[in-house]
């Protein structure tokens, strides 16, 4: 089980890359949120657009396998707060999956009708979300959250090298920053963490458990 979490986490760190690139590559984000040509854009369904819904998405599905072998690497123990972040990861990543998932199968189509409809049109579909989880409260915070516990129960117990565990703490402060981006509305603060974490950071981090994971294995 040990070695099948590692494959899982080298296929995470390859999905997060996807993610990062694909984000960056995003027409979309050259838009205003809600403008009538952010719109318009998402309901030509960019390829761009779409590669990173699904690349988030089966990183969050992939992530689910890892982390309770993970735990278990950091000696994760009934009741402390390494379990309790492995629990929030769990949470985090099954909605990030579906989040991402729902949004790739009825992103563009409500988009079209937001860009095609009247006012009372538009109105009605802007009230509600596909989105599971519009503030980032629990795909970025509790996400954030699992990292820094984890990790850092990693590094007080000695099973993450420095290294790793370092760079764990890194993404978790990365993912504070997404977190913070979309919940006062900077997209700035959400394009430089996606940036950092998802080309660099993150990819790099899931290796390295994955490297460890494979060893545990041996």
């Amino acid at each position: 089980m040990t070695r099948f979490a590692a494959i899982l986490a080298v296929g995470c760190a390859f999905a997060y890359l996807a993610t990062g690139v694909f984000f960056l590559l995003d027409p979309t984000s050259a838009h205003p949120a809600g403008s009538d040509a952010y719109w318009q854009a998402l309901a030509a369904e960019p390829f761009q657009r779409k590669g990173f819904l699904a690349a988030f998405g089966v990183a969050g599905l992939l992530a689910i396998g890892v982390i309770p072998s993970l735990g278990r690497l950091v000696r994760a123990r009934t009741g402390d707060p390494a379990q309790w972040g492995c629990l929030l990861g769990l949470l985090g990543y099954a909605v990030t999956a579906i989040t991402y998932f729902r949004l790739l199968g009825g992103e563009a189509l409500r988009a079209a009708a937001v860009a095609g409809g009247s006012d009372p049109t538009r109105e009605a579909i802007l009230s509600f979300s596909l989105s599971l989880d519009t503030q980032g409260w629990i795909i970025f915070g509790c996400v954030g959250m699992f990292l820094a516990l984890v990790n850092g129960a990693g590094l007080a117990r000695r099973r993450l090298p420095w290294p790793v565990g370092g760079l764990g703490l890194v993404a978790a402060g990365l993912y504070g920053i997404a977190f913070g981006g979309l919940l006062f509305g900077d997209q700035t603060l959400v394009k430089v963490a996606a940036g950092a974490g998802g080309v660099g950071v993150g990819p790099v981090w899931w290796l390295c458990i994955a490297t460890l994971l494979w060893r545990r294995a041996r």
